[in-house]
């Protein structure tokens, strides 16, 4: 099974697929499955604390501090996820 169509078709990932970086289209197609989220996510991150701290009396310093552990924890959490997401990938397509 060294055809990499072959492959595909079986649904299996060979590693040299997995390690070749994205290019041209290949990079804007996975790119653009973020953009919806930025949509949405901008209006979140620019209203929001200023109604947690109308609303809710918290002080706005203290949710832009929340607001930075969250994002700092999701820098960090995010790699690590993705690594070990591939660990186990790589060892299912080694098991089938």
């Amino acid at each position: 099974m060294s055809n990499p169509s072959a492959a595909a078709l079986k649904g299996g990932l060979q590693t040299a697929d997995a390690a070749r970086p994205l290019h041209g289209v290949q990079g804007l197609a996975y790119g653009a499955l973020g953009l919806p989220l930025a949509f949405v996510a901008l209006p979140l991150t620019v209203h929001l604390p200023e109604h947690y701290a109308r609303e809710l009396g918290v002080p706005l310093a203290t949710v832009g501090a929340l607001l930075l552990a969250v994002r700092a924890t999701d820098a960090i959490s995010d790699p690590w996820l993705g690594r070990w997401a591939d660990q186990l990938l790589r060892q299912r397509s080694r098991c089938a």
